[in-house]
């Protein structure tokens, strides 16, 4: 079975329900993965981690319990888990981080105490964004039409830096000299689809992923080199003005 769809699927496969622990939390479930860049084969010996919530991912928790799917690529079991359960799930270097961070299982409509989900895992840049979070990105140029005006930036600003979190979240840190009117720190959400629906551009030559996000300062995109090497912004609506953050060991 092959999925057209790149997203998360909802497969609502039928499993026998155990009923409740009578506190109206928990529930059994049932979960399918596919390899998303691989036509959406199921991804046989995938592994899938279940947790309480997203958030004990991110804090690093052990998940409540560990699976290998089936050939068909599907998981079903009789343990109960919380209402609130994320699953994630990985094969290889493919995984579905982050869309399972807001995929929280749906109860079955047909079977009562049933979770059901299911996702398509995708290899990219997942990995890369995991091994810099928390890295800083300290400014290092600012570009108009191409040329660095570096020097004439406010000694408040040339210690700003940036973070790129686990969650998905873009931290920007005005360092120990803030600038007047600024905010020490914000955080601003990251919008990450799978690689394959993530197009590279281009800036000055230069190969980006390119993000959505919420800080309408820099038009609602930030740009991460394809290397991770540097983070870059663009606040004007060309080239003129280009702001670039390079990671610091």
């Amino acid at each position: 079975m092959k999925l057209k769809n790149w997203y998360v699927a909802a497969m609502l496969l039928a499993v026998a329900a155990c009923g409740d622990d009578g506190e109206g939390e928990q529930r059994t479930f049932s979960y399918t993965v596919y390899n998303g860049e691989l036509n959406n084969e199921p991804a046989a010996g995938a592994t899938i981690e279940v947790y309480t919530t997203a958030q004990a991912w991110l804090d690093g928790d052990s998940p409540l319990k560990t699976m290998t799917v089936n050939t068909n690529g599907r998981i079903d079991t009789f343990d109960k888990f919380p209402s609130t359960a994320v699953v994630y799930a990985e094969s290889g270097v493919y995984n579905n981080w982050p869309g399972f961070l807001t995929a929280v299982l749906s109860e079955d409509p047909n079977l009562v105490g049933t979770l059901a989900g299911g996702s398509a895992v995708y290899d990219s840049f997942f990995q890369s964004f995991e091994e810099v979070s928390g890295k800083s990105f300290l400014i290092s140029d600012v570009l108009v039409n191409g040329v660095s005006v570096f020097n004439s930036v406010s000694v408040c600003s040339k210690d700003n830096f940036l973070m790129l979190r686990r969650d998905a979240n873009l931290v920007y840190n005005e360092g120990g000299d803030v600038c007047a009117g600024k905010a020490a720190l914000q955080e601003f959400p990251m919008i990450i689809f799978p690689k394959n629906e993530t197009t590279p551009v281009i800036i000055n030559s230069t190969l980006f992923y390119r993000f959505a996000t919420s800080w309408a300062d820099v038009e609602n995109y930030v740009y991460v080199k394809t290397d991770f090497t540097q983070v870059w912004f663009k606040t004007n609506n060309g080239n003129e003005n280009i702001v670039i953050y390079t990671k610091q060991n």
